[in-house]
């Protein structure tokens, strides 16, 4: 694994700051992760399309979460965590159990991002965190994102399993993305 320039330039202000308000599950494997200063992130209000509703009158909603300055995003990939060398969860779903992903949730939570590295020829990435916890992810049989970096200029960090990166606005269309690859200077 490499810790590239770009990489650990945009991860850097994250370093030292806990992990908090993980979700997980929510779209199969995927978790999500924040970190830095919490904030209101609200969305507008949105009618809405719950069956139930009476059409003669329409439900509207607004979406208020709470996020933090990061937000990681793991997605589409395998991924382990390890605690002290110890695996605690992963991604290998067995029936509809989620308890190994609920448990690296739990082990993840308030612990310290500390570095990020890559390894762009396998597609795989590792975040390593204060107290002992490891994240390792792989790409699954597809080269979709595996996971992307929420920065609070609206930038984006977004990685591949083919070992390419995209670094756009976070609201950038995915056919517009523009997929790099990392060269050997970092």
């Amino acid at each position: 694994m490499r810790r590239y320039d770009l990489i650990i330039g945009i991860f850097s202000p994250a370093f030292g700051t806990p992990c908090w308000g993980l979700i997980g599950g929510v779209f199969g494997t995927q978790i999500s992760m924040e970190f830095g200063n919490p904030a209101l992130d609200i969305k507008a209000p949105t009618a809405s399309d719950h069956v139930d509703r009476d059409p003669a009158q329409p439900l509207t909603r607004r979406h208020v979460h709470v996020v933090g300055e990061y937000t990681l995003m793991i997605g589409t990939c395998a991924w382990t965590f390890h605690h002290r060398g110890t695996l605690v969860g992963h991604s290998n779903l067995k029936g509809s159990s989620k308890k190994p992903i609920t448990t690296a949730m739990a082990a993840m939570h308030g612990q310290m991002l500390t570095a990020v590295a890559v390894d762009p020829r396998t597609g795989r990435s590792e975040f390593h965190f204060d107290l002992g916890g490891h994240l390792r992810t792989k790409p699954d049989a597809s080269a979709d994102e595996q996971w992307h970096f929420s920065t609070p200029s609206g930038l984006c960090l977004s990685y591949r399993g083919d070992g390419r990166y995209s670094w756009q606005p976070g609201d950038t269309p995915p056919d517009d993305l523009r997929w790099l690859a990392f060269t050997e200077s970092g």
